[in-house]
């Protein structure tokens, strides 16, 4: 799986951008205007359903992970699972 950086202006590898913000914090806690920060939105579909008991991070300090879902697998004869 393969992710758009946080201060990348469009998507690299076809995510989507799910929020955007005017500026960053430094280490200071300072705003930092003109670095525009983006959120990215990425989904990786399975051909077949494969058994997951855990998730292993690359060890990359600049990537963050904001969340993940796992949704199940669809239904025999259904092609989507709906999720509230």
């Amino acid at each position: 799986m393969e992710l758009s950086d946080l201060l990348s202006r469009r998507p690299v590898f076809g995510d989507t951008c799910f929020a955007r913000s005017p500026y960053l914090y430094d280490v200071g806690g300072r705003p930092e205007t003109g670095a525009e920060a983006r959120l990215w939105r990425s989904a990786v579909r399975f051909a077949e359903p494969s058994p997951c008991g855990r998730i292993t991070p690359p060890v990359t300090p600049d990537l963050h992970i904001m969340g993940i879902r796992l949704p199940p697998a669809p239904a025999a004869g259904r092609d989507e699972v709906s999720h509230p």
